[in-house]
């Protein structure tokens, strides 16, 4: 992860991980006879890449932000036969400082909105657990586009 100031105002934030996770051994079910092929497979709900990019201006009074994120495909059984797809996410964010007399210092007005492009994607695996096969899963959709707005009051 790095972040850089380009001038007093506008900087990049951006951050990377790579995961390699596997489970080292075979396992065997619930009966404790039928062995379930584990070892060297990709530990589940464990994406691979992981990205996150943030373009962001703050003169003091006016801010906002952009940012990135991609999450890498992810396997939701133990040996590794399904999986649901990666997603690039975008959000944007921009606020307002008021001041000017003691009744308006402290005051903040912003507008957030996620997933800017809608996208549809899988946000959720596993809240059930997991098992061999996937043939009982839970897959949560993400959120769609929402938008926020806050005002907030520092004392």
């Amino acid at each position: 992860a790095g972040s850089y100031d380009f001038t007093d105002e506008w900087s990049l934030f951006g951050s990377y991980a790579y995961n390699d996770s596997t489970y080292d051994n075979d396992v065997t079910d619930a009966t404790l006879v039928t062995p379930i092929r584990t070892g060297g497979k990709t530990v589940v709900n464990a994406p691979k890449h992981l990205l996150k990019a943030d373009l962001g201006y703050d003169n003091g009074t006016f801010f906002t932000k952009f940012s990135v994120a991609y999450t890498g495909s992810r396997y939701f059984s133990y040996v590794n036969n399904a999986e649901v797809d990666g997603y690039t996410l975008a959000d944007f964010t921009a606020g307002y400082r008021l001041g000017g007399n003691p009744l308006l210092d402290g005051l903040e007005l912003q507008l957030n909105i996620t997933n800017l492009t809608d996208k549809q994607y899988v946000s959720t695996v596993g809240t059930n657990g997991f098992n061999a096969n996937a043939d009982n899963q839970t897959l949560m959709v993400g959120s769609p586009r929402m938008f926020f707005a806050t005002i907030r009051k520092d004392f």
